[in-house]
């Protein structure tokens, strides 16, 4: 290798390692914070130091699999021009979004500033007495608060307008980070992925107009994605737009995960979720599991099985998994089973039995098909496993539907629910299906973004609509290698139509922050105390976290 070559790879090598001890930072800042400010200071301080311990192997893991790099992977003028560019890009679209108030804001910002106020406002841990029915209780705040952590704590020291604008800040540093850890994967800098990430959305205009609107309903401002009524995925843009808290730091989370899969870390990263995007947690499940089992080589060429579990248990049994993400995973759950509503236990007590016969018919059929890839050893099996779990899903969700609707209705609801896939990710997944290492990611995302949609949780179709969200990102990439290979094949061509369209989805939602900012509006919130009545924010504060994890 050449000097200048090496100079390079030195300097790409600092990049990357910039890059990702930027991301661990993010992603794990707030789980300190909540440590340190809502725990024992023994319990606390005991968590912090797992955590920078846990973050730094972590990190050392990553750099250890750093792909060689290229000669023109570096910081010169161009480049530095184009991050300037799509620094400014981020900015607008986060501002655009309502985050810090300087725009008119979407209707889930009421919960949010209320929310974000208390937080800056109260003492850590946030407890309030109410009275109900002529009873006094102590309910805590219990929800995923983790992106508004930092900001939150600004706020205590400079002020609720310094809280705000840094939160706006927050959210656009967490967007640079995502773009860089995809610059990072590409190991070039260019503009459109992040243009493409920005308009990434279904055809929910094919479907609007298939529902009898009028074709006048591309240039209006309406929230198009409401279309299938009982289902719904979310854009990047009305991830941003609506649920800003959740969406921008499992974006991180599945870049870490995806595009650099690492079982020895993969644990740390994933519980990382847990306090941020805890719908988005479960819904990267399969995927972790699939990263911890998939081994270096097929199964039929370990020595024995006990080989093969010898060398997965290696690698899940780190620092960084076992203790650290571990620790993590045990306090976050703790602090959220208390929620009213949004509990972990409390929902699975919901969950009517027909989804446990679909996820158990489900299991089955997976095993079946894992047992015939070992035994017969041909990577092109998995297929069969995809095919298996696809029947027996939609088999057991027949069951479900059954119970919840008349038999009229299980028509229609199967039918809108093929519909509704394809329109939102199935066209994508076929112009995208994947070969050999990505072949069992796309079968997991293809089989959960058909699945999702029937698991509902509570009263609304929260959980369809969040625990879809690292699926959508792994298409989003998929998009990306796709036009990285080049664009001269009709997928590529078709592949561009559709995301063409895709794209009204999230222009409405960009035109509409306009329209309505470019009239009088207030920046406004709900009473603080809708905040701790209503189950979805709070719970009692009676629980194992509040009697022995707690301040």
């Amino acid at each position: 290798m050449e000097y200048g070559d090496a100079f390079m790879e030195k300097q790409r090598k600092r990049i990357e390692l910039i890059v990702l001890t930027t991301a661990h930072i993010y992603i794990l800042l707030p789980v300190i914070i909540f440590c340190i400010g809502w725990c024992k200071w023994y319990i606390g301080t005991v968590m912090t130091c797992l955590i920078i311990v846990g973050a730094y192997l972590s990190i050392s893991k990553y750099m250890q699999k750093t792909p060689e790099g290229r000669a023109d992977w570096s910081i010169n003028r161009r480049t530095f021009w184009k991050c300037l560019i799509a620094i400014i890009i981020i900015s607008i679209w986060v501002i655009l979004s309502g985050i810090g108030g300087y725009v008119w804001q979407n209707d889930d910002h009421l919960y949010r500033n209320t929310l974000f106020n208390v937080l800056i406002k109260e003492q850590w841990p946030v407890v309030r007495s109410l009275i109900i029915n002529d009873t006094v209780h102590e309910r805590g705040l219990v929800y995923y608060i983790g992106f508004w952590l930092p900001a939150a704590l600004l706020g205590k020291l400079f002020g609720q307008e310094a809280g705000y604008a840094f939160q706006c800040v927050w959210a656009i540093l967490g967007i640079v980070i995502f773009y860089s850890l995809v610059c990072c994967w590409r190991q070039k800098v260019n503009l459109w992925p992040l243009l493409v990430f920005i308009f990434f959305s279904g055809l929910d205009i094919v479907g609007t107009l298939c529902n009898g609107e009028p074709i006048m309903a591309i240039l209006g401002v309406e929230h198009l994605e409401r279309w299938p009524g009982i289902y719904q995925y979310s854009s990047m843009t009305t991830q941003l737009f609506w649920v800003f808290n959740q969406a921008v730091p499992v974006w991180i989370v599945c870049a870490l995960l995806f595009l650099r899969p690492n079982p020895q870390n993969c644990i740390l990263i994933w519980t990382s979720a847990i306090l941020s995007s805890t719908l988005p947690f479960i819904g990267l499940f399969p995927y972790v599991v699939y990263i911890i089992i998939k081994g270096d080589k097929p199964i039929h060429q370990y020595g024995s099985v006990i080989e093969y579990i010898k060398e997965r248990w290696k690698n899940l049994a780190s620092f960084s998994n076992l203790v650290c993400g571990g620790a993590i995973g045990i306090i976050s759950i703790l602090y959220l089973v208390q929620n009213a509503t949004g509990g972990v236990l409390q929902k699975i007590g919901k969950i009517p039995p027909q989804i446990f016969v679909v996820i158990g018919i489900c299991l089955i059929g997976a095993i079946v098909g894992i047992i015939w890839i070992a035994v017969h050893g041909y990577f092109k099996y998995i297929k069969v496993l995809g095919v298996i779990v696809v029947v027996c899903g939609l088999l057991g969700s027949v069951l479900y539907l059954r119970r919840e609707y008349s038999d009229d209705s299980i028509i229609m609801r199967v039918k809108l629910l093929i519909w509704f896939y394809l329109l939102e990710a199935g066209i994508y997944l076929l112009l995208l299906r994947q070969k050999k290492e990505q072949l069992v990611f796309w079968w997991i995302c293809s089989v959960t973004l058909l699945l999702f949609p029937l698991i509902k949780i509570g009263k609304s179709i929260d959980f369809c609509m969040r625990a879809s969200i690292p699926g959508l990102v792994l298409i989003y990439f998929w998009i990306v290698k796709k036009y990285e290979e080049g664009v001269k094949t009709v997928g590529a061509y078709v592949l561009c139509v559709v995301l063409i369209a895709g794209g009204i989805t999230s222009f409405h939602e960009i035109a509409r922050t306009i329209v309505y900012s470019s009239r009088s509006y207030e920046i406004s919130a709900v009473a603080e105390e809708a905040i701790f009545i209503e189950g979805n924010f709070s719970g009692e504060a009676n629980g194992i976290f509040w009697k022995y994890i707690a301040k």
